[in-house]
């Protein structure tokens, strides 16, 4: 019979312990897309927390956002407007429909395309819902002056505008 390997510890030793306290982050820490993510993963977080009873996801809330504030919004236009491909955004609107908070309707212009609206439920919802993260949005960025806020968003915006020519392949 073959000898049985000894158990792995279930507690780090000592100088592992040490290691996993000093690792460097610089490599990563000046890199816009690494505090990007991290910035993106704290802000989910609170979403999460914030709107949890709701059984909304930021996607839920972003595309019942646009359909809220655009009549005869279609499917293409939000995928457009959210850089969703067409086939991910269908999951989303069907379980968006399933719950009974929006409605859809082969468009009269082009009966490829179909219409998106919130229904009664839909609107209060995201009334709700939309007081909420906007609330926690806040809270959350209070570590910044509004002029702060403001400056981040507007580089933000930036980087992903459409058109944004000073990106270059590599």
């Amino acid at each position: 019979m073959a000898a049985r390997k000894p158990r792995a510890s279930a507690r780090a030793a000592p100088a592992d312990t040490a290691a996993a306290g000093a690792l460097k982050l610089d490599g990563l820490l000046g890199l816009v897309g690494y505090n990007i993510r991290r910035a993106d993963i704290f802000m989910h977080q609170h979403f999460a927390r914030t709107v949890n009873r709701h059984a909304i996801r930021p996607a839920d809330f972003a595309v019942m956002t646009l359909i809220g504030a655009s009549a005869r919004a279609t499917q293409a236009d939000i995928a457009a407007a959210l850089s969703i491909k067409r086939p991910n955004l269908v999951g989303l609107i069907l379980r968006l429909e399933h719950r009974g908070l929006l409605a859809r309707e082969v468009s009269k212009l082009d009966r490829r395309n179909h219409v998106l609206s919130l229904t009664a439920e839909g609107r209060r919802l995201l009334a709700r819902v939309r007081r909420m993260v906007r609330d926690q949005d806040r809270r959350v960025t209070q570590c910044w002056t509004d002029a702060e806020r403001g400056r981040l968003i507007g580089l933000l915006q930036r980087l992903y505008a459409p058109g944004n020519g000073r990106v270059k392949q590599a």
